[in-house]
């Protein structure tokens, strides 16, 4: 049920597969399936799954009759039984039929399926095939490229499977959306800039990788796709709100891989910032300079059409722009911690909120270089990463600390910026810094990700 050209199942709503049901019951004709058979002959290299068969057409209406079997969908409430009008079926199940109207469920159980047997022994007609019976429906632009021939659909798929696109993703994945970001984003680093996006163009970026040459440099572009995808899961949430639009994905991929290692930890907070800005001048003027007002108007426009090379470009430039802005005024607010003073006790902070750090997780990074990656408490059972950790300090409304082995006293933890040099966190105690925070040990336990 899952050959790679198929698009995703479950797109019928429980009315359209009713309905389906309605249409067998009452003796109308339904579309051919057609199925790849590898009954016959010598084993064929596409059946990876080694099932007897694999659907080329007609998954939907399967589902449809799986469904109902299974008790799954119910027959719509004004649904009407063609042979005897007067029976009143609506909102019953497979389950109900067969109890109560069994000459009805055997109808279902027996209705004739016209089935045609495809055999190929590459994947190219088939997915000819598929292109071909979907070209008067209403199929995405990425549920047909899925289906052309060539190591671009592959490739877009590898992305598509990508940790970030399952885990930090917010936007529906129905009707290839996920493929179509992919797509757009490998495009992207195949070009080596921002291009147009549109199904057209697409299309034909897809369908034109047949080189030798071009393959190569799609290879290539993929690895680096793989290698900023792996960095983005680390400055993105799980399921983050700010992932919610497939049109913005290729500008904010774009815009995290053209940033240093030093500023990765700062992106997504920008972002939020930015996000909140761009929501709030909306409804108010008042507060915003006029400049600021025309730059996030002019990225609102943009982003009506996302798929144009000027809309691409336009809202790279904004976001690029005002990070420079918002990073120089960021940094210079964050100075006063660059060295531990009286002004940074915790006292404003209230006691409840002061939280012990006893041991560290660490692993390499997107580099392979070993690197601390979370700190936490092994008798809460907690963790977080770095980069929530300084974030959580940033904000002044928790504090953490360490038990130096050695004195017993507390150390707080500050976050340290350097000019040139990524910030990192250090340990203090009286107004001066110490090395309690490189004495505790590592995590053995599994520890609960708070962030």
């Amino acid at each position: 049920m899952e050959p790679p050209y198929q698009r995703r199942g479950r797109l019928w709503s429980q009315t359209d597969k009713a309905y389906l049901i309605d249409s067998i019951l009452n003796g109308f004709d339904i579309p051919k399936l057609y199925m790849a058979d590898f009954t016959v002959g010598e084993g064929s290299s596409l059946n990876k799954s080694k099932l007897p068969y694999a659907i080329i057409d007609g998954k939907q209406r399967l589902e449809a009759i799986f469904d109902f079997f299974q008790n799954k969908v119910v027959l719509n409430q004004d649904f009407v039984y063609l042979p005897n009008p007067e029976l009143k079926l609506g909102g019953l199940s497979y389950k109900d039929l067969y109890s109560n109207h069994y000459d009805i469920a055997e109808i279902f159980e027996v209705f004739p399926l016209t089935i045609m047997s495809v055999h190929a022994s590459t994947e190219d007609p088939i997915n000819e095939l598929f292109v071909r019976l979907n070209r008067n429906k209403p199929l995405t632009g990425a549920e047909i490229r899925n289906a052309m021939s060539g190591p671009a659909p592959a490739i877009i798929r590898t992305i598509r499977d990508h940790e970030f696109f399952i885990e930090n993703v917010a936007f529906p994945f129905t009707r290839g959306a996920d493929l179509n970001a992919a797509a757009k984003i490998l495009q992207f680093e195949f070009e080596g800039k921002p291009v147009d996006t549109k199904k057209k163009v697409l299309d034909s970026f897809v369908s034109s990788i047949k080189l030798a040459e071009r393959r190569d440099h799609l290879e290539l572009a993929a690895r680096r796709v793989n290698e900023n995808l792996t960095v983005m899961s680390e400055i993105f949430l799980p399921k983050d709100k700010l992932l919610s639009s497939g049109g913005l994905l290729p500008v904010y991929y774009w815009f995290c891989r053209n940033q240093i290692e030093e500023h990765y930890y700062l992106i997504r907070e920008f972002l939020v910032h930015f996000e909140n800005e761009r929501k709030s001048i909306r409804t108010s003027v008042s507060e915003n300079t006029e400049k600021n007002f025309s730059t996030y108007v002019k990225f609102d426009i943009y982003n009506r059409s996302t798929n144009d090379l000027v809309s691409h470009q336009g809202r790279y430039e904004i976001l690029q722009d005002l990070f420079y802005v918002w990073l120089e005024k960021r940094i210079l607010e964050s100075e006063s911690a660059s060295k531990p003073s009286k002004n940074q006790a915790p006292g404003n902070i209230p006691s409840d909120m002061h939280f012990q750090i006893n041991c560290m997780k660490s692993g390499a990074n997107h580099e392979g270089i070993e690197q601390v990656t979370h700190y936490g408490n092994s008798i809460a059972k907690w963790c977080l990463t770095v980069n929530s950790l300084m974030t959580r300090i940033d904000a002044g409304k928790e504090a953490y600390f360490v038990i130096d082995p050695d004195t017993s006293q507390r150390a707080y933890l500050a976050v340290v910026r350097e000019e040139n040099k990524k910030p990192y966190l250090k340990a203090y105690s009286n107004s001066a810094w110490t090395n309690s925070l490189e004495k505790i040990t590592i995590c053995d336990e599994d520890l609960r990700v708070l962030g």
